[in-house]
């Protein structure tokens, strides 16, 4: 008897002793011959079922601002503890008022804030099949600020009389290079000499 495979990358199998090793998910066609006479039958080959997934980076952060995200990768293990891209996990975000995550795993903020982004998928364990997940915390923080201008500037050279009053105001630029409002400008005088009043928060 002699054994062979219609598919030798989804299923071999031995030509003498029929001994079956699974390469790959899909269905392949088994045939035996011997004396002129034939029979075959149909194999499907499954993935092994998924035991754990783990999502990186854990604890990601993400900075609120244009065009700004962030990947997160999901690794599936399968029952013989190794990553397998057999499976396509699910995403999604506990608060989307916070930050919202494709099913790429590709996080997208909203606003300032904590929030929970889970990854799960079926293990495929037949005939009851179930699901395991991971989930990772992602905090969305404002951008860095990088230039802080203030107006009237130095080149007006800006002038006050004694018992008048002159108005500041600051523009405050983050590291995308917008104008920000959201952050406080605290303001004080350079000379502790001079008598001269400045309100640290209007200016």
């Amino acid at each position: 008897v002699t054994f062979s495979s219609s598919n030798d990358s989804i299923a071999r199998v031995g030509v003498s002793d029929g001994i079956i090793t699974a390469v790959s998910p899909g269905v392949v066609t088994i045939r035996a011959s011997a004396g002129g006479k034939s029979d075959e039958v149909e194999l499907t080959v499954r993935p092994l079922p998924i035991r754990d997934v783990i999502i990186a980076p854990a604890e990601p952060v993400v900075r609120l601002g244009p065009g700004i995200v962030r990947v997160l990768s999901a690794i599936l293990l399968d029952t013989a503890n190794v990553a397998t891209t057999q499976r396509t996990p699910t995403w999604r975000s506990l608060d989307t008022t916070i930050a919202v995550v494709s099913q790429a795993g590709v996080v997208t903020p909203r606003r300032l804030g904590t929030v929970r982004v889970i990854a799960q998928v079926d293990t495929g364990l037949a005939p009851r099949a179930g699901l395991v997940a991971d989930t990772a915390v992602v905090r969305v923080t404002p951008t860095p600020v990088t230039e802080l201008r203030i107006r009237p500037t130095q080149a007006q050279q800006p002038v006050v009389y004694t018992g008048q009053t002159l108005q500041f105001t600051a523009e405050v630029i983050d590291s995308t290079g917008r104008a920000v409002t959201d952050r406080k400008v605290v303001w004080r005088s350079q000379d502790r000499g001079a008598n001269v009043a400045i309100d640290s928060l209007t200016g």
